[in-house]
């Protein structure tokens, strides 16, 4: 007998098949995570969430921070009512329910179905089942929720989004000159160092953030103006410095 018993099942096709399975037997008030760095789902797939949550279980997504979604996948996302999660630099691929998990190569993305060679094994021993129940919270624990409300805008990382009145307008920021380094404020200690809104933190904070890599971590000053205020990697100015740049 194995480390795991005769609770291990190794796979190699039928993945999104086994997926299906998680979620057609979750019970009512039951969870099941499902953690892929990269979506696109099928139509049973969208189905098979859909039939899930309409039975009271709760679904919860973990997806790659910045990653790319289709429109489909954004308007079933946020009118599905499940809980979705973005995590930095997400690469595992779980999908876990209370009777097992499954631990696979394989994203929640149609065509690796189709053309990939993926491999998957399957746990039901309750001892590891909960084990990576535990590395899947601590992993939610490090991550940022993604209300409906905030769907749409994570499929423009690349520009600053301006709300204005009911509308979203996109407008690229201006370019800092290299003529002259700028002076800037770590928004963590607000010790000076040069300006640059993609590094807005002094070496020694940047080890300090670098522990957990949490960009929508709350900090404390200004970048460019060095004020107190709500900031954080993100969004590393205050709002009269950031519609100066725009």
């Amino acid at each position: 007998m194995g480390l795991f018993g005769n609770s291990v099942e190794i796979l190699d096709d039928e993945l999104f098949g086994r997926i299906k399975k998680i979620l057609k037997e979750a019970k009512p008030q039951e969870k099941v995570y499902l953690v892929t760095p990269y979506i696109h789902f099928d139509e049973k797939i969208r189905e098979a969430i859909g039939e899930a949550v309409s039975r009271h279980v709760e679904v919860i997504l973990l997806v790659r921070k910045g990653a790319d979604r289709t429109k489909e996948d954004i308007a079933f996302l946020t009118d599905s009512k499940i809980n979705v999660y973005e995590l930095e630099w997400l690469h595992g691929k779980i999908y876990w329910s209370k009777d097992g998990v499954l631990i696979t190569s394989m994203n929640l993305y149609d065509s690796s179905d189709r053309k990939g060679k993926e491999i998957g094994v399957w746990l039901e021993d309750k001892k590891y089942v909960e084990k990576v129940r535990e590395t899947i919270d601590k992993w939610i624990g490090y991550a940022v929720p993604l209300p409906p409300s905030a769907l749409m805008a994570t499929q423009q990382p690349a520009v600053l989004r301006v709300a204005k009145g009911e509308r979203l307008m996109q407008k690229q920021p201006r370019p800092i000159s290299t003529a002259t380094k700028a002076v800037g404020f770590c928004i963590r200690c607000k010790k000076q160092k040069t300006f640059n809104p993609d590094f807005p933190l002094c070496d020694d904070c940047y080890k300090e953030w670098a522990q957990y890599k949490n960009k929508d971590y709350r900090e404390k000053f200004c970048h460019r103006c060095g004020e107190p205020t709500q900031t954080s990697m993100a969004h590393p100015l205050c709002k009269s410095c950031f519609q100066r740049l725009i």
